[in-house]
């Protein structure tokens, strides 16, 4: 009996042990490679930096290079943009490496737009990658801006044009609306204040209350009527009158209105008019501008109660919006 018990412990063993030796089969799969993308963004044919700035109606064109490999080749690129007005470049591909750029961009909608590419391969994970921009708006004008007399001070808007497409307002304009409906609109004005006394002033300023609220003859018209009073705010910088005016791309503003930020907010809400000088100033609604000063020219007259008065001032302004 033992003999046969023996026997079969043998046979078992030969059916059992083989299988606790490993397959063949159960080789390790090699990992499939992913696809790469990148993506460059220039506008007007200069290469913008990741979150930098684009101005409106600029040619942006985004570019992304996509790369492959061996065992999993480039299939399709889609590229799509927070911007409705960006056209989705959506094409196949083939081989290994590929670039492909989209349709020239006209940029609109002010703010951060996001382009999105998304690459695939034919195995493995598709690649998907980004890029902001910052798409702003330079308004450059240059108002002229009245003197005190009755019907002919401007106030100096940076967000709304009149009838005629001007940026200037008198304070009739204003009356005009229901409940003064312009004044939130309305960022500063020039006044004078008898003898030699010239001011750009914010809406919120003593001066401006004085001026055109208490002084002013047509109490329907006063400033001190207004449910808002914007408050603006300049400060002197060191750009001079040369540097200033050669500054002929919006590129160039830009770069001005940066350097003059960093050196200084602007804090005063009423200042002197001197020509040449050039201010940086903040509307209430956070926007920066640079403002050179001409005048004040024209005209001397003479009204009371204000005494001697000059003629109108000259602002040459860029906006950044």
């Amino acid at each position: 009996m033992k003999k046969l018990f023996f026997a079969m412990m043998i046979v078992s063993s030969y059916f059992i042990l083989p299988s606790c030796s490993k397959s063949s089969t159960d080789a390790a799969t090699p990992a499939i490679s992913d696809v790469t993308a990148t993506i460059a963004v220039t506008a007007n044919g200069v290469n913008v930096p990741s979150a930098g700035y684009v101005f409106l109606d600029d040619s942006v064109v985004v570019t992304v290079t996509c790369t492959g490999n061996a065992d999993n080749a480039l299939t399709n690129l889609k590229v799509v943009s927070s911007a409705s007005t960006f056209t989705t470049l959506n094409t196949p591909l083939t081989g290994t490496s590929a670039v492909k750029s989209s349709a020239r961009w006209p940029a609109q909608g002010k703010g951060i737009i996001t382009f999105t590419a998304t690459v695939t391969g034919a195995k493995g994970n598709p690649a998907n990658v980004t890029f902001s921009v910052n798409v702003a708006e330079i308004i450059s004008s240059a108002p002229e801006l009245g003197n005190q007399t009755s019907g002919t001070p401007k106030f100096f808007s940076s967000t709304v044009t009149n009838n005629t497409g001007e940026n200037t307002f008198d304070l009739s304009d204003v009356a005009s609306q229901p409940n003064y409906a312009l004044d939130t609109a309305m960022d500063f004005a020039y006044c004078t204040r008898k003898t030699a006394q010239y001011m750009i002033t914010s809406p919120d300023d003593s001066n401006a209350t004085a001026i055109y609220g208490t002084q002013w003859s047509n109490t329907g018209e006063r400033i001190t009527n207004w449910p808002h009073r914007n408050k603006t705010r300049f400060i002197l910088t060191s750009i001079t009158k040369t540097v200033y005016e050669a500054a002929n791309t919006k590129s160039a503003i830009n770069a001005l209105i940066v350097s003059a930020k960093a050196k200084g907010e602007p804090n005063l809400s009423s200042i002197s008019v001197f020509d040449t000088q050039i201010y940086l100033f903040k509307t209430e609604s956070g926007k920066y501008g640079l403002m050179e000063i001409k005048g004040p020219t024209g005209s001397i007259e003479t009204v009371a109660p204000f005494g001697v008065v000059p003629g109108t001032v000259q602002l040459l302004i860029n906006l950044f919006n």
